[in-house]
């Protein structure tokens, strides 16, 4: 990973810039940027070698009640190889699906991708009929991003640094999952539950940490037992984060998996690739530095006040993460360019620059 180093070349995408050292009015220059800056496709998102993901796409179809046919057909178009749909489900040669949820959702399931332009291109191709046919999502559709367990290695204390990497920065990143949305989803309520006070809450409590890993170390060999000290909430389909279909010493790519649950659903090809570039990267990410330590640190306070407020990670887009400084930490801490945080940056500011020009400019005033 390129050293992040203090300099002023934060516009130049193949510098490591240190963001989170931004003085008051490097930071109002940025969001004054993002206002005008796009994020482009990319062939490539320079992902480790090990690291494999597949996303689930889900859409509303009220508007045409289309068939599943209607769908096989279409996929004629875009890709050679495809069979017809069987018992609900359309499953195609190149390993994408497509079946039928409640409320005429329908879900479009990947295969196992790697970081190749075939990967994206693919995605892309989805998306591009998706919106030639008018398709819109609702607000009870999801964009569910899952990443192969080979990107923790075997190593159970990659795991529990990236879950606690995750539970300290979840509220940035249900901001980062809005997608330009105002709030998260209803149905993230009941089917994406925040995980991050209950599993701080359990490992500062009860001082699990070690004994997970001691236990790993010598006799346990599935994540399931785990699971089980985390009080099973993340062994379900209704966690923001699930590791429903992980085993950490399993090799295999299908079925052996982390599955990131909230962001909402768009249709728009670009960032749906920027969010599996940030999701990725973040399961990649062994980082145990001082940025991670302080906001953990800050965090665990939060967790000593008697009745925590769950408003820090409510869906209203100004009660989620205004605390710009932990935005940039969580980019510095992933990424190791500056396109990969800029781009990152643009999709959690979303629409909501001036809001947090305004902020700074506010804290300003009182600081006077």
């Amino acid at each position: 990973m390129k050293k992040c180093v203090i300099n002023k070349n934060y516009f130049n995408l193949y510098d490591n810039s240190a963001y989170a050292l931004m003085n008051d009015t490097e930071k109002m220059l940025l969001l004054d940027y993002l206002k005008t800056y796009h994020i482009n496709f990319r062939h490539k998102l320079k992902l480790q070698p090990n690291s494999k993901f597949g996303i689930e796409i889900e859409f509303d179809d009220n508007n045409h009640d289309y068939s599943l046919q209607n769908y096989n057909e279409w996929f004629q178009t875009i890709f050679s190889n495809h069979e017809n749909f069987v018992n609900k489900n359309i499953w195609f040669n190149n390993g994408w699906r497509i079946k039928e949820e409640l409320y005429k959702i329908r879900e479009f399931s990947s295969p196992v991708f790697d970081d190749s332009y075939d990967s994206y291109l693919q995605i892309k191709k989805i998306y591009q009929l998706l919106n030639k046919k008018d398709i819109k999502t609702s607000n009870q559709c999801a964009l569910q991003i899952s990443v192969s367990a080979q990107v923790f290695k075997h190593n159970p204390k990659r795991f529990i640094n990236f879950l606690k990497l995750y539970c300290v920065f979840e509220d940035v990143l249900f901001r980062f999952g809005l997608m330009g949305d105002e709030e998260l989803r209803p149905l993230a309520d009941t089917h994406a539950k925040n995980i991050s006070v209950r599993c701080l809450n359990y490992l500062k409590k009860k001082n699990r940490l070690n004994e997970i890993i001691t236990d790993f170390n010598s006799f346990i060999t599935n994540i399931t037992y785990a699971i089980y000290l985390f009080d099973k909430f993340l062994s379900d389909k209704t966690s923001s984060l699930s590791f429903a279909d992980l085993n950490l010493f399993d090799n295999s790519e299908n079925y052996n998996r982390v599955e990131f649950r909230f962001p909402n659903a768009t249709l728009d090809y670009l960032l749906v690739q920027n969010t599996i570039n940030t999701l990725v990267k973040l399961a990649e990410c062994n980082a145990e530095n001082s940025l991670i330590k302080y906001y953990e640190e800050q965090y665990i306070k939060l967790l000593d006040i008697h009745h925590y407020n769950k408003k820090s990670l409510s869906n209203k887009p100004n009660e989620i993460s205004g605390d710009i400084n932990k935005i940039l930490a969580l980019g510095d801490i992933i990424f190791d360019n500056n396109l990969d945080k800029l781009n990152y940056l643009k999709q959690v500011f979303m629409n909501k620059e001036d809001w947090f020009q305004e902020k700074i400019k506010t804290k300003k005033v009182k600081s006077r």
